[in-house]
Parts: C-alpha cells; sequence; structure tokens
C-alpha cells in the first residue's frame, strides 16, 4: 500500500529495449526519473485499487501491485535496466521504487477484510 501520490511522482517505464508492449525477467527497460544514484536495484509496481475506509469513506491509499525486481545497467536519462524477477508483465508506465528488501523472494499478499465481526472488533475466522 503507498499514500495518493506516491507512485505517481515516481520512476517509471518509458520502452523496452526491443520495442515490445510488455516485457519481462531478462528484458531491458528504459526509465526517466531516476535521480537517486545511489541504489542500483529498484521494484516494480502498479497502481491498483484505492482503499477506502467503510466507516469515514477516507482513503486510506493506495494498492500498490508488485511486479517485479530490476538492476539499473547504465544511469541517465532514460536509465536502462535489467528485469531480473518478474510476476507479472512489465509495461510503459509501471513505476519504480529504490529496493529496501533483504530476502530473495518477495512477499506477496492480498488485503481484505476479516471474515467475521464480533463485539466490536474484528475477528479472524481460519474455517
Amino acid at each position: 500500500m503507498v499514500s495518493e501520490g506516491e507512485l505517481e511522482s515516481a520512476p517509471y517505464v518509458v520502452e523496452s529495449a526491443d520495442e515490445h508492449l510488455v516485457a519481462g525477467a531478462g528484458n531491458r527497460i528504459y526509465v526517466r526519473g531516476i535521480t537517486d544514484t545511489t541504489s542500483s536495484r529498484y521494484n516494480l509496481y502498479r497502481p491498483g485499487d484505492k482503499l477506502i475506509d467503510p466507516d469515514t469513506q477516507e482513503m486510506l491509499g493506495i494498492q500498490a501491485i508488485y511486479l517485479g525486481e530490476s538492476t539499473v545497467q547504465k544511469f541517465g536519462e532514460p536509465a536502462t535496466l535489467l528485469l531480473e524477477r518478474t510476476t507479472r508483465e512489465i509495461g510503459i508506465g509501471d513505476r519504480l521504487k529504490p529496493s529496501a528488501r533483504m530476502r530473495s523472494m518477495p512477499v506477496s499478499y492480498r488485503i481484505r477484510r476479516p471474515l467475521i465481526l464480533k463485539a466490536g472488533s474484528w475477528e479472524y475466522s481460519m474455517a
């Protein structure tokens, strides 16, 4: 989950090296907006659904759909990155954030409501 506007201001994919509409692991991509040259590893994301508080209707944030990992091969405008791992296709407009993960495999989960409401608090059911 990210705050509103966080992904809109992040670096973004402008093209793949072979001019494909989508790219995957092993492909090179071109990215605009990378200003931090101290970080060479980036995770890719795509904006998902808005997450709304059901009681107040306040927007809590936006789901950031994890797409994969990449490594900078050449800084510049645009920068050249190699897609190391992907969980979905990478397309023009997908966003990047510096990788802060220490694990080798991505954590993947779905945000959802608990199944049971009990005595004013949420209780999870394992059934």
